[in-house]
């Protein structure tokens, strides 16, 4: 049985799963900020705190990250690979979703980046420094 999809309504589920994907990943990032203090509920019903790794001095990563002497617009890529080559202690937390989370909460709160271009399609976010 012969599976009929047109490119169109490939391409349109594409786009809607993506959609859905930034959404989910925006939630994320919310919900491991350290100052929103999303508490999970546990199997019992008991709230507890998450156990999803919190960014390590999230206060820490962003000053390291406004520190940086980025002049064109960059990814979170870019910014995890200076903030490799200066040794930043990343405290055992994945360092692409340390830097997105960050860059994500800064942006969205304005201090010092703001998103210059949304990340689609397997294509990253794009990043620039503003005045703070």
């Amino acid at each position: 049985m012969p599976l009929t999809l047109t490119l169109a309504q490939l391409d349109r589920t594409i786009s809607e799963t993506q959609s859905k994907l930034a959404k989910l990943e925006k939630l994320r990032a919310l919900l491991t900020d350290p100052e929103i203090g999303y508490t999970e509920p546990s199997s019992n019903g008991n709230s507890r705190r998450s156990s999803t790794k919190k960014a390590p001095n999230a206060n820490g990563l962003r000053s390291a990250i406004l520190d940086l002497n980025f002049l064109t617009p960059f990814t979170v890529s870019e910014v995890v690979k200076t903030l490799q080559n200066k040794n930043f202690d990343f405290d055992g937390r994945d360092p692409e979703h340390a830097v997105r989370d960050a860059l994500y909460v800064m942006a969205k709160n304005r201090i010092g980046v703001k998103r210059t271009k949304q990340g689609t399609g397997g294509q990253p976010s794009v990043y620039e420094k503003v005045a703070t």
